[in-house]
């Protein structure tokens, strides 16, 4: 009886983790109906939602869940005037949030990501309600700046007295900010004010909790590999295809009822390999390639029928040694869908630093359904700091020439007297050198970085004062 219980405790156990993600269908829909989601729930206050694959819009006076993520191909709208969203944790907009000419506005209690791909609507308004500390991270500016639209700082304190400050020092109106006297700050000039620096409001004497806005460094990102099969030879040059059933293995085509042309307009074609009633173990590999170091990840569109998956399904494996062994490292997963392309993403930093790298690509079994894959991309994501905040309330931090060909100036202003730690870091976060370490006087410091030797790029000083820091960009030219 003890083992009935406690297997019927982890069953619902499971059952609750599961609950608490919902992902949208690639068709899309409005918020508030079933067919917009995988399992048919419409999320609740207590879901993380992922939007995925299509547009989801906001039909109702208030929608809400707790994690909200917009992927790099999904869109998420208001349907009508006046809509909001409740985000009750962070929010990462990788792709389009937004409307047309109807007021939107979105409530977020946690952090709040603006990646390099997100673009924001007109007559947006974004406000910050949390009960503790929040950041606003943001890639670009000009591509976060809403027309007719406002970031909102709200003080979790109520009172009667209010003054805003950043980095220390004390708000008055002023282009680009509402009134700096009354609960919420509204920042409406993002584009040209870039408000970067900590906020807090004192009220009534009580500070508030600080909100950070920082702008993130541009991720640098190199292509390893990448192949959307649009060419005019198939399989394209340098794959190859192990095949056992000649007439139905990978071919180059375009799904009459599934273009992948839904996904990206200007595809032309994808590999496909249809289905028989016979014995298939059909494989299309990639050529052998380098994976350098660093963070790398492989993207691609797989399509296929959960249906049939018992029948015949698709597999990815990999090979560090040209072809001779592979290991498995992904396979079609059955998520209660129709056919239709699904975004897959894996993370291939664990093979780093290998020089004979293949990937390869398996259907096998019989009497299935037809599979495809497209837009096979590797990246290497080679910036390692990511977060760059401005001056605060203790020091003031610049450099100059910048950019610069050999050598540059960081000055340092102390407010007050201070252990200071001063480095500069590469692109991929390793310190490149120490500047200072000890203890300095409050005023006026400055440091000489002499970067002979040193590879044309992005480096970063960072600056750490009595617990407070600050990072900063340089570029080094030839």
């Amino acid at each position: 009886m003890k083992k009935i219980l406690l297997s019927l405790l982890m069953l619902l156990f499971s059952q609750t983790l599961l609950l608490g993600q919902i992902t949208s269908t690639t068709t899309g829909g409005n918020w508030s109906e079933t067919t917009t989601w995988i399992g048919g729930v419409v999320p609740t206050s207590t879901d993380n939602v992922i939007i995925t694959g299509n547009s989801v819009f906001i039909d109702t006076d208030q929608a809400e869940c707790n994690d909200l993520t917009v992927e790099t191909d999904g869109y998420c709208y208001a349907s009508g005037s006046f809509k909001k969203l409740k985000v009750g944790r962070d929010l990462i907009n990788k792709s389009s949030i937004g409307t047309g000419n109807d007021s939107f506005s979105i409530e977020i209690e946690g952090d709040l990501i603006s990646e390099p791909t997100a673009s924001w609507g007109q007559s947006l308004t974004i406000s910050m309600v949390g009960q503790t500390q929040q950041k606003v991270i943001v890639s670009d500016f000009g591509s976060f700046y809403s027309f007719n639209g406002f970031l909102g700082l709200k003080s979790e304190i109520s009172g009667s007295a209010y003054q805003w400050y950043r980095n220390g020092v004390a708000l008055t109106t002023q282009t680009g900010f509402g009134s700096t006297t009354s609960q919420e700050l509204r920042i409406s000039d993002i584009d040209d004010n870039k408000p970067v620096g900590e906020y807090k409001c004192v009220v009534d004497g009580v500070d508030s909790r600080i909100i950070t806005i920082s702008v993130a460094s541009a991720e640098e990102e190199a292509t390893v590999l990448e192949e959307n099969f649009d060419g005019t030879v198939f399989p394209p040059t340098g794959w190859t295809q192990t095949v056992t059933n000649a007439e139905n293995t990978w071919f180059q085509g375009n799904p009459t009822d599934n273009p992948f042309s839904d996904i990206d307009a200007s595809n032309v074609y994808s590999a496909l390999c249809p289905w028989i009633a016979e014995d298939q173990d059909e494989w299309l590999k990639s050529p052998a390639f380098a994976l350098p170091d660093g963070i790398l990840s492989l993207g691609f569109y797989a399509g296929y029928s959960t249906n049939w998956l018992s029948y015949a399904t698709i597999k990815l494996y990999i090979s560090i040694d040209g072809g001779s062994d592979w290991s498995q490292i992904w396979e079609a997963d059955n998520d209660g869908e129709a056919w239709g392309w699904r975004k897959i993403d894996i993370d291939l930093s664990t093979y780093a630093n290998n020089s004979n790298v293949m990937l390869a690509w398996q259907y096998i079994g019989n009497d299935g359904d037809m599979v495809g894959i497209d837009n096979v991309k590797i990246k290497q994501e080679t910036t390692g700091i990511t977060e760059l905040i401005v001056d605060n309330a203790n020091f003031m931090v610049s450099n100059y020439p910048n950019p610069f060909s050999s050598q540059t100036t960081i000055s340092l202003q102390l407010v007050e007297q201070s252990d200071v730690e001063l480095s500069v870091y590469n692109s991929l976060g390793q310190k490149v050198e120490s500047l200072f370490k000890g203890n300095l006087t409050a005023g006026n410091h400055q440091f000489n970085f002499d970067a002979n030797g040193l590879k044309a790029g992005v480096y970063y000083y960072r600056i750490t004062s009595n617990g407070n820091s600050s990072t900063k960009a340089m570029l080094l030219t030839d």
